[in-house]
């Protein structure tokens, strides 16, 4: 359904919309309907990537988000949103948001530095543990 086209390497002929739409929709309500629109979005990356393709991309992006059932797998298995990310298996794994740098610290925490010796380092004391001093 992809053709060679003047300004882009690919498009689609205006003589086959009705049908990559058809197609778009069969693979969202299909039987392997992760799968299948999971290689729509893959498809969606080449022509835009390898292709230089945009205007196809933009097609099936379209096809996609005019599908209820595309939309709602997508949203399932893509969306990184705050939703638990899915295992190979799609069972959920739970993840926790990484911390931040500047992030303040929470209320009645301690600093490390507190429990420190200024001017002692803890691996030197460590290191010389043990041995007898020399005069």
């Amino acid at each position: 359904m992809l053709s060679r086209a003047t300004g882009e390497q690919l498009a689609f002929d205006s003589s086959v919309a009705k049908r990559v739409t058809a197609c778009v929709r069969a693979a969202a309500t299909g039987e392997h309907a992760v799968e299948d629109v999971g290689s729509l979005l893959k498809l969606i990356h080449v022509l835009r990537v390898k292709h230089r393709s945009p205007g196809a991309a933009k097609r099936l992006v379209d096809d996609l988000r005019s599908s209820p059932a595309a939309r709602r797998i997508i949203q399932k298995h893509w969306s990184t949103a705050r939703r638990a990310r899915l295992n190979a298996d799609l069972t959920p794994i739970q993840t926790a948001t990484a911390p931040r740098q500047d992030a303040k610290a929470p209320p009645g925490s301690i600093k490390a530095l507190e429990f420190l010796t200024p001017g002692q380092d803890p691996r030197a004391q460590r290191a010389n543990f043990g041995r007898k001093k020399t005069p």
